[in-house]
């Protein structure tokens, strides 16, 4: 059992930094949304706009996972 709490809790750590690491994209690419420049270009803002949407449901995601291992 206790070799079992070690590995989750190394899994809560890994998880942990894939959450910032995935903060971290998302915040950057809030700042390009929030950059007119972005959308002289229609092609470049749609993209921005999808990585956008798939950091924000990778995020959460990553937060789901997160707290089932935090719950156990």
């Amino acid at each position: 059992m206790r070799a079992a709490a070690r590995s989750l809790s190394a899994a809560g750590r890994l998880l942990e930094g894939e959450i910032a690491d995935t903060e971290a994209a998302l915040a950057e690419t809030r700042r390009r949304l929030l950059d007119p420049a972005t959308f002289s270009d229609p092609a470049v803002g749609a993209e921005v706009g999808r990585e956008h949407d798939r950091l924000t449901g990778a995020l959460a995601e990553l937060y789901e996972r997160w707290a089932g291992i935090a719950a156990e």
